[in-house]
């Protein structure tokens, strides 16, 4: 190709940008601490703490089926997880700080298993002969046994009765997971206290040199996952068409809270979005001369959380015609609201740079 060719595949948006306005200053290092501490104190770790909070109760919840199995002790147990689950999506989508002492964000959640590793490791482990499913077990265990997609092929396995005559160490394994994710959880609000600084006070201290590096770190929050959410919690189960599609790839099918997961990670990031006072993302844009753009990001929050409670939870298997239709151009509004908040991130003079989540 030659060199005019090739800038002008680089530079053909350039006037869009200036048209829009884009250009303008970026937000002051003051408006940008302000932010940043708004994210940390009134999104992160409130939800990490809600987590926290939540897996204690799941924990209690199974060792309670356990200890006296019956039906409502083995529903109370599930609708544990389920409220669990639903709080660990409500903070997925934060993929800095301490979730990432130890690997503990995989940890929490080995998902998508695209090799069934988790399978034929949980298999292994409810044979394990040796000591108790301790901290020790854990540190040197596989991965894809820690977290809640383990726990939950051991909570919502249609045959757990049979399961716990099978295998005598079935209820000990399962309230041993959730004994891990509790502790887990909790180390991770807990050290939030120490981490909180390197991003309320960035610029001054030795992790980020501008009040900006920190806000570029926390936006990848917002921005990313929406990838995850439409490429491998939509689209991997859809296939190329309903007949190839299969809900069994779906983030939760077994406990049957797949399309709430969905709701429950754009409701979180419609709240990084523009639910933190005295500045939001949205509150930013504004101050940009960028309303149009901050308004219709506002209305595609809205009109995908709309859809979404649309949308029946599928059964596992192929999807009807109508299921993939409506899951495919639920994909569509979120690749579009990808795109709006891709160009907001440039009205902002944020650079992401490299994406964190390629690959999952």
């Amino acid at each position: 190709m030659n060199i005019a060719k090739q800038i002008t595949r680089r530079v053909w948006w350039l006037p869009l940008v200036m048209s829009a306005g884009v250009l303008n200053a970026a937000p002051s290092d003051e408006a940008w601490s302000v932010w940043n501490e708004a994210a940390i104190d009134q999104h992160v770790i409130p939800r990490y703490q809600t987590l926290a909070e939540q897996s204690a109760a799941m924990q209690s919840a199974v060792a309670g089926y356990c200890k006296a199995p019956d039906a409502d002790s083995l529903s109370g147990a599930r609708d544990a997880y389920v409220e669990a689950m639903l709080a660990w999506q409500g903070i997925q989508h934060v993929n800095f700080g301490t979730v990432l002492y130890l690997m503990r964000d995989s940890a929490m959640q080995f998902w998508p298993d695209r090799k069934n590793v988790g399978r034929r490791q949980l298999r292994a482990a409810l044979s394990y002969s040796g000591g108790a499913y301790d901290e020790e077990y854990f540190r040197d265990a596989s991965i894809s046994v820690k977290g809640f997609p383990a726990l939950e092929s051991l909570l919502f396995d249609e045959a757990i009765a049979d399961k716990r005559e099978k295998f005598p160490r079935y209820c000990e394994l399962m309230t041993a997971i959730a004994g891990n994710i509790a502790q887990m959880t909790d180390s991770i609000a807990v050290q939030w206290d120490d981490a909180r600084s390197q991003y309320t006070d960035a610029g001054h201290n030795t992790f980020f040199e501008e009040p900006a590096d920190a806000s570029a770190q926390i936006l990848k929050s917002l921005v990313e996952p929406l990838e995850v959410l439409r490429d491998t919690k939509i689209l991997r189960a859809l296939d190329e068409s309903a007949a190839e599609s299969n809900w069994k790839r779906s983030e939760s099918w077994r406990s049957g809270i797949s399309v709430a997961n969905l709701s429950a990670n754009v409701a979180a990031l419609e709240a990084l979005y523009q639910g933190t006072k005295p500045l939001s993302v949205k509150g930013l844009l504004e101050a940009q001369d960028q309303t149009a753009l901050a308004v219709a990001i506002s209305d595609q929050f809205a009109q995908i959380r709309a859809h979404l409670k649309t949308i029946a939870e599928p059964q596992a298997g192929p999807l009807s015609e109508a299921q993939w239709q409506d899951l495919n151009a639920l994909a569509g509004q979120i690749r579009d609201l990808n795109e709006q908040l891709d160009e907001a991130m440039l009205a902002l003079g944020i650079n992401l740079g490299f994406n964190s989540r390629d690959g999952d």
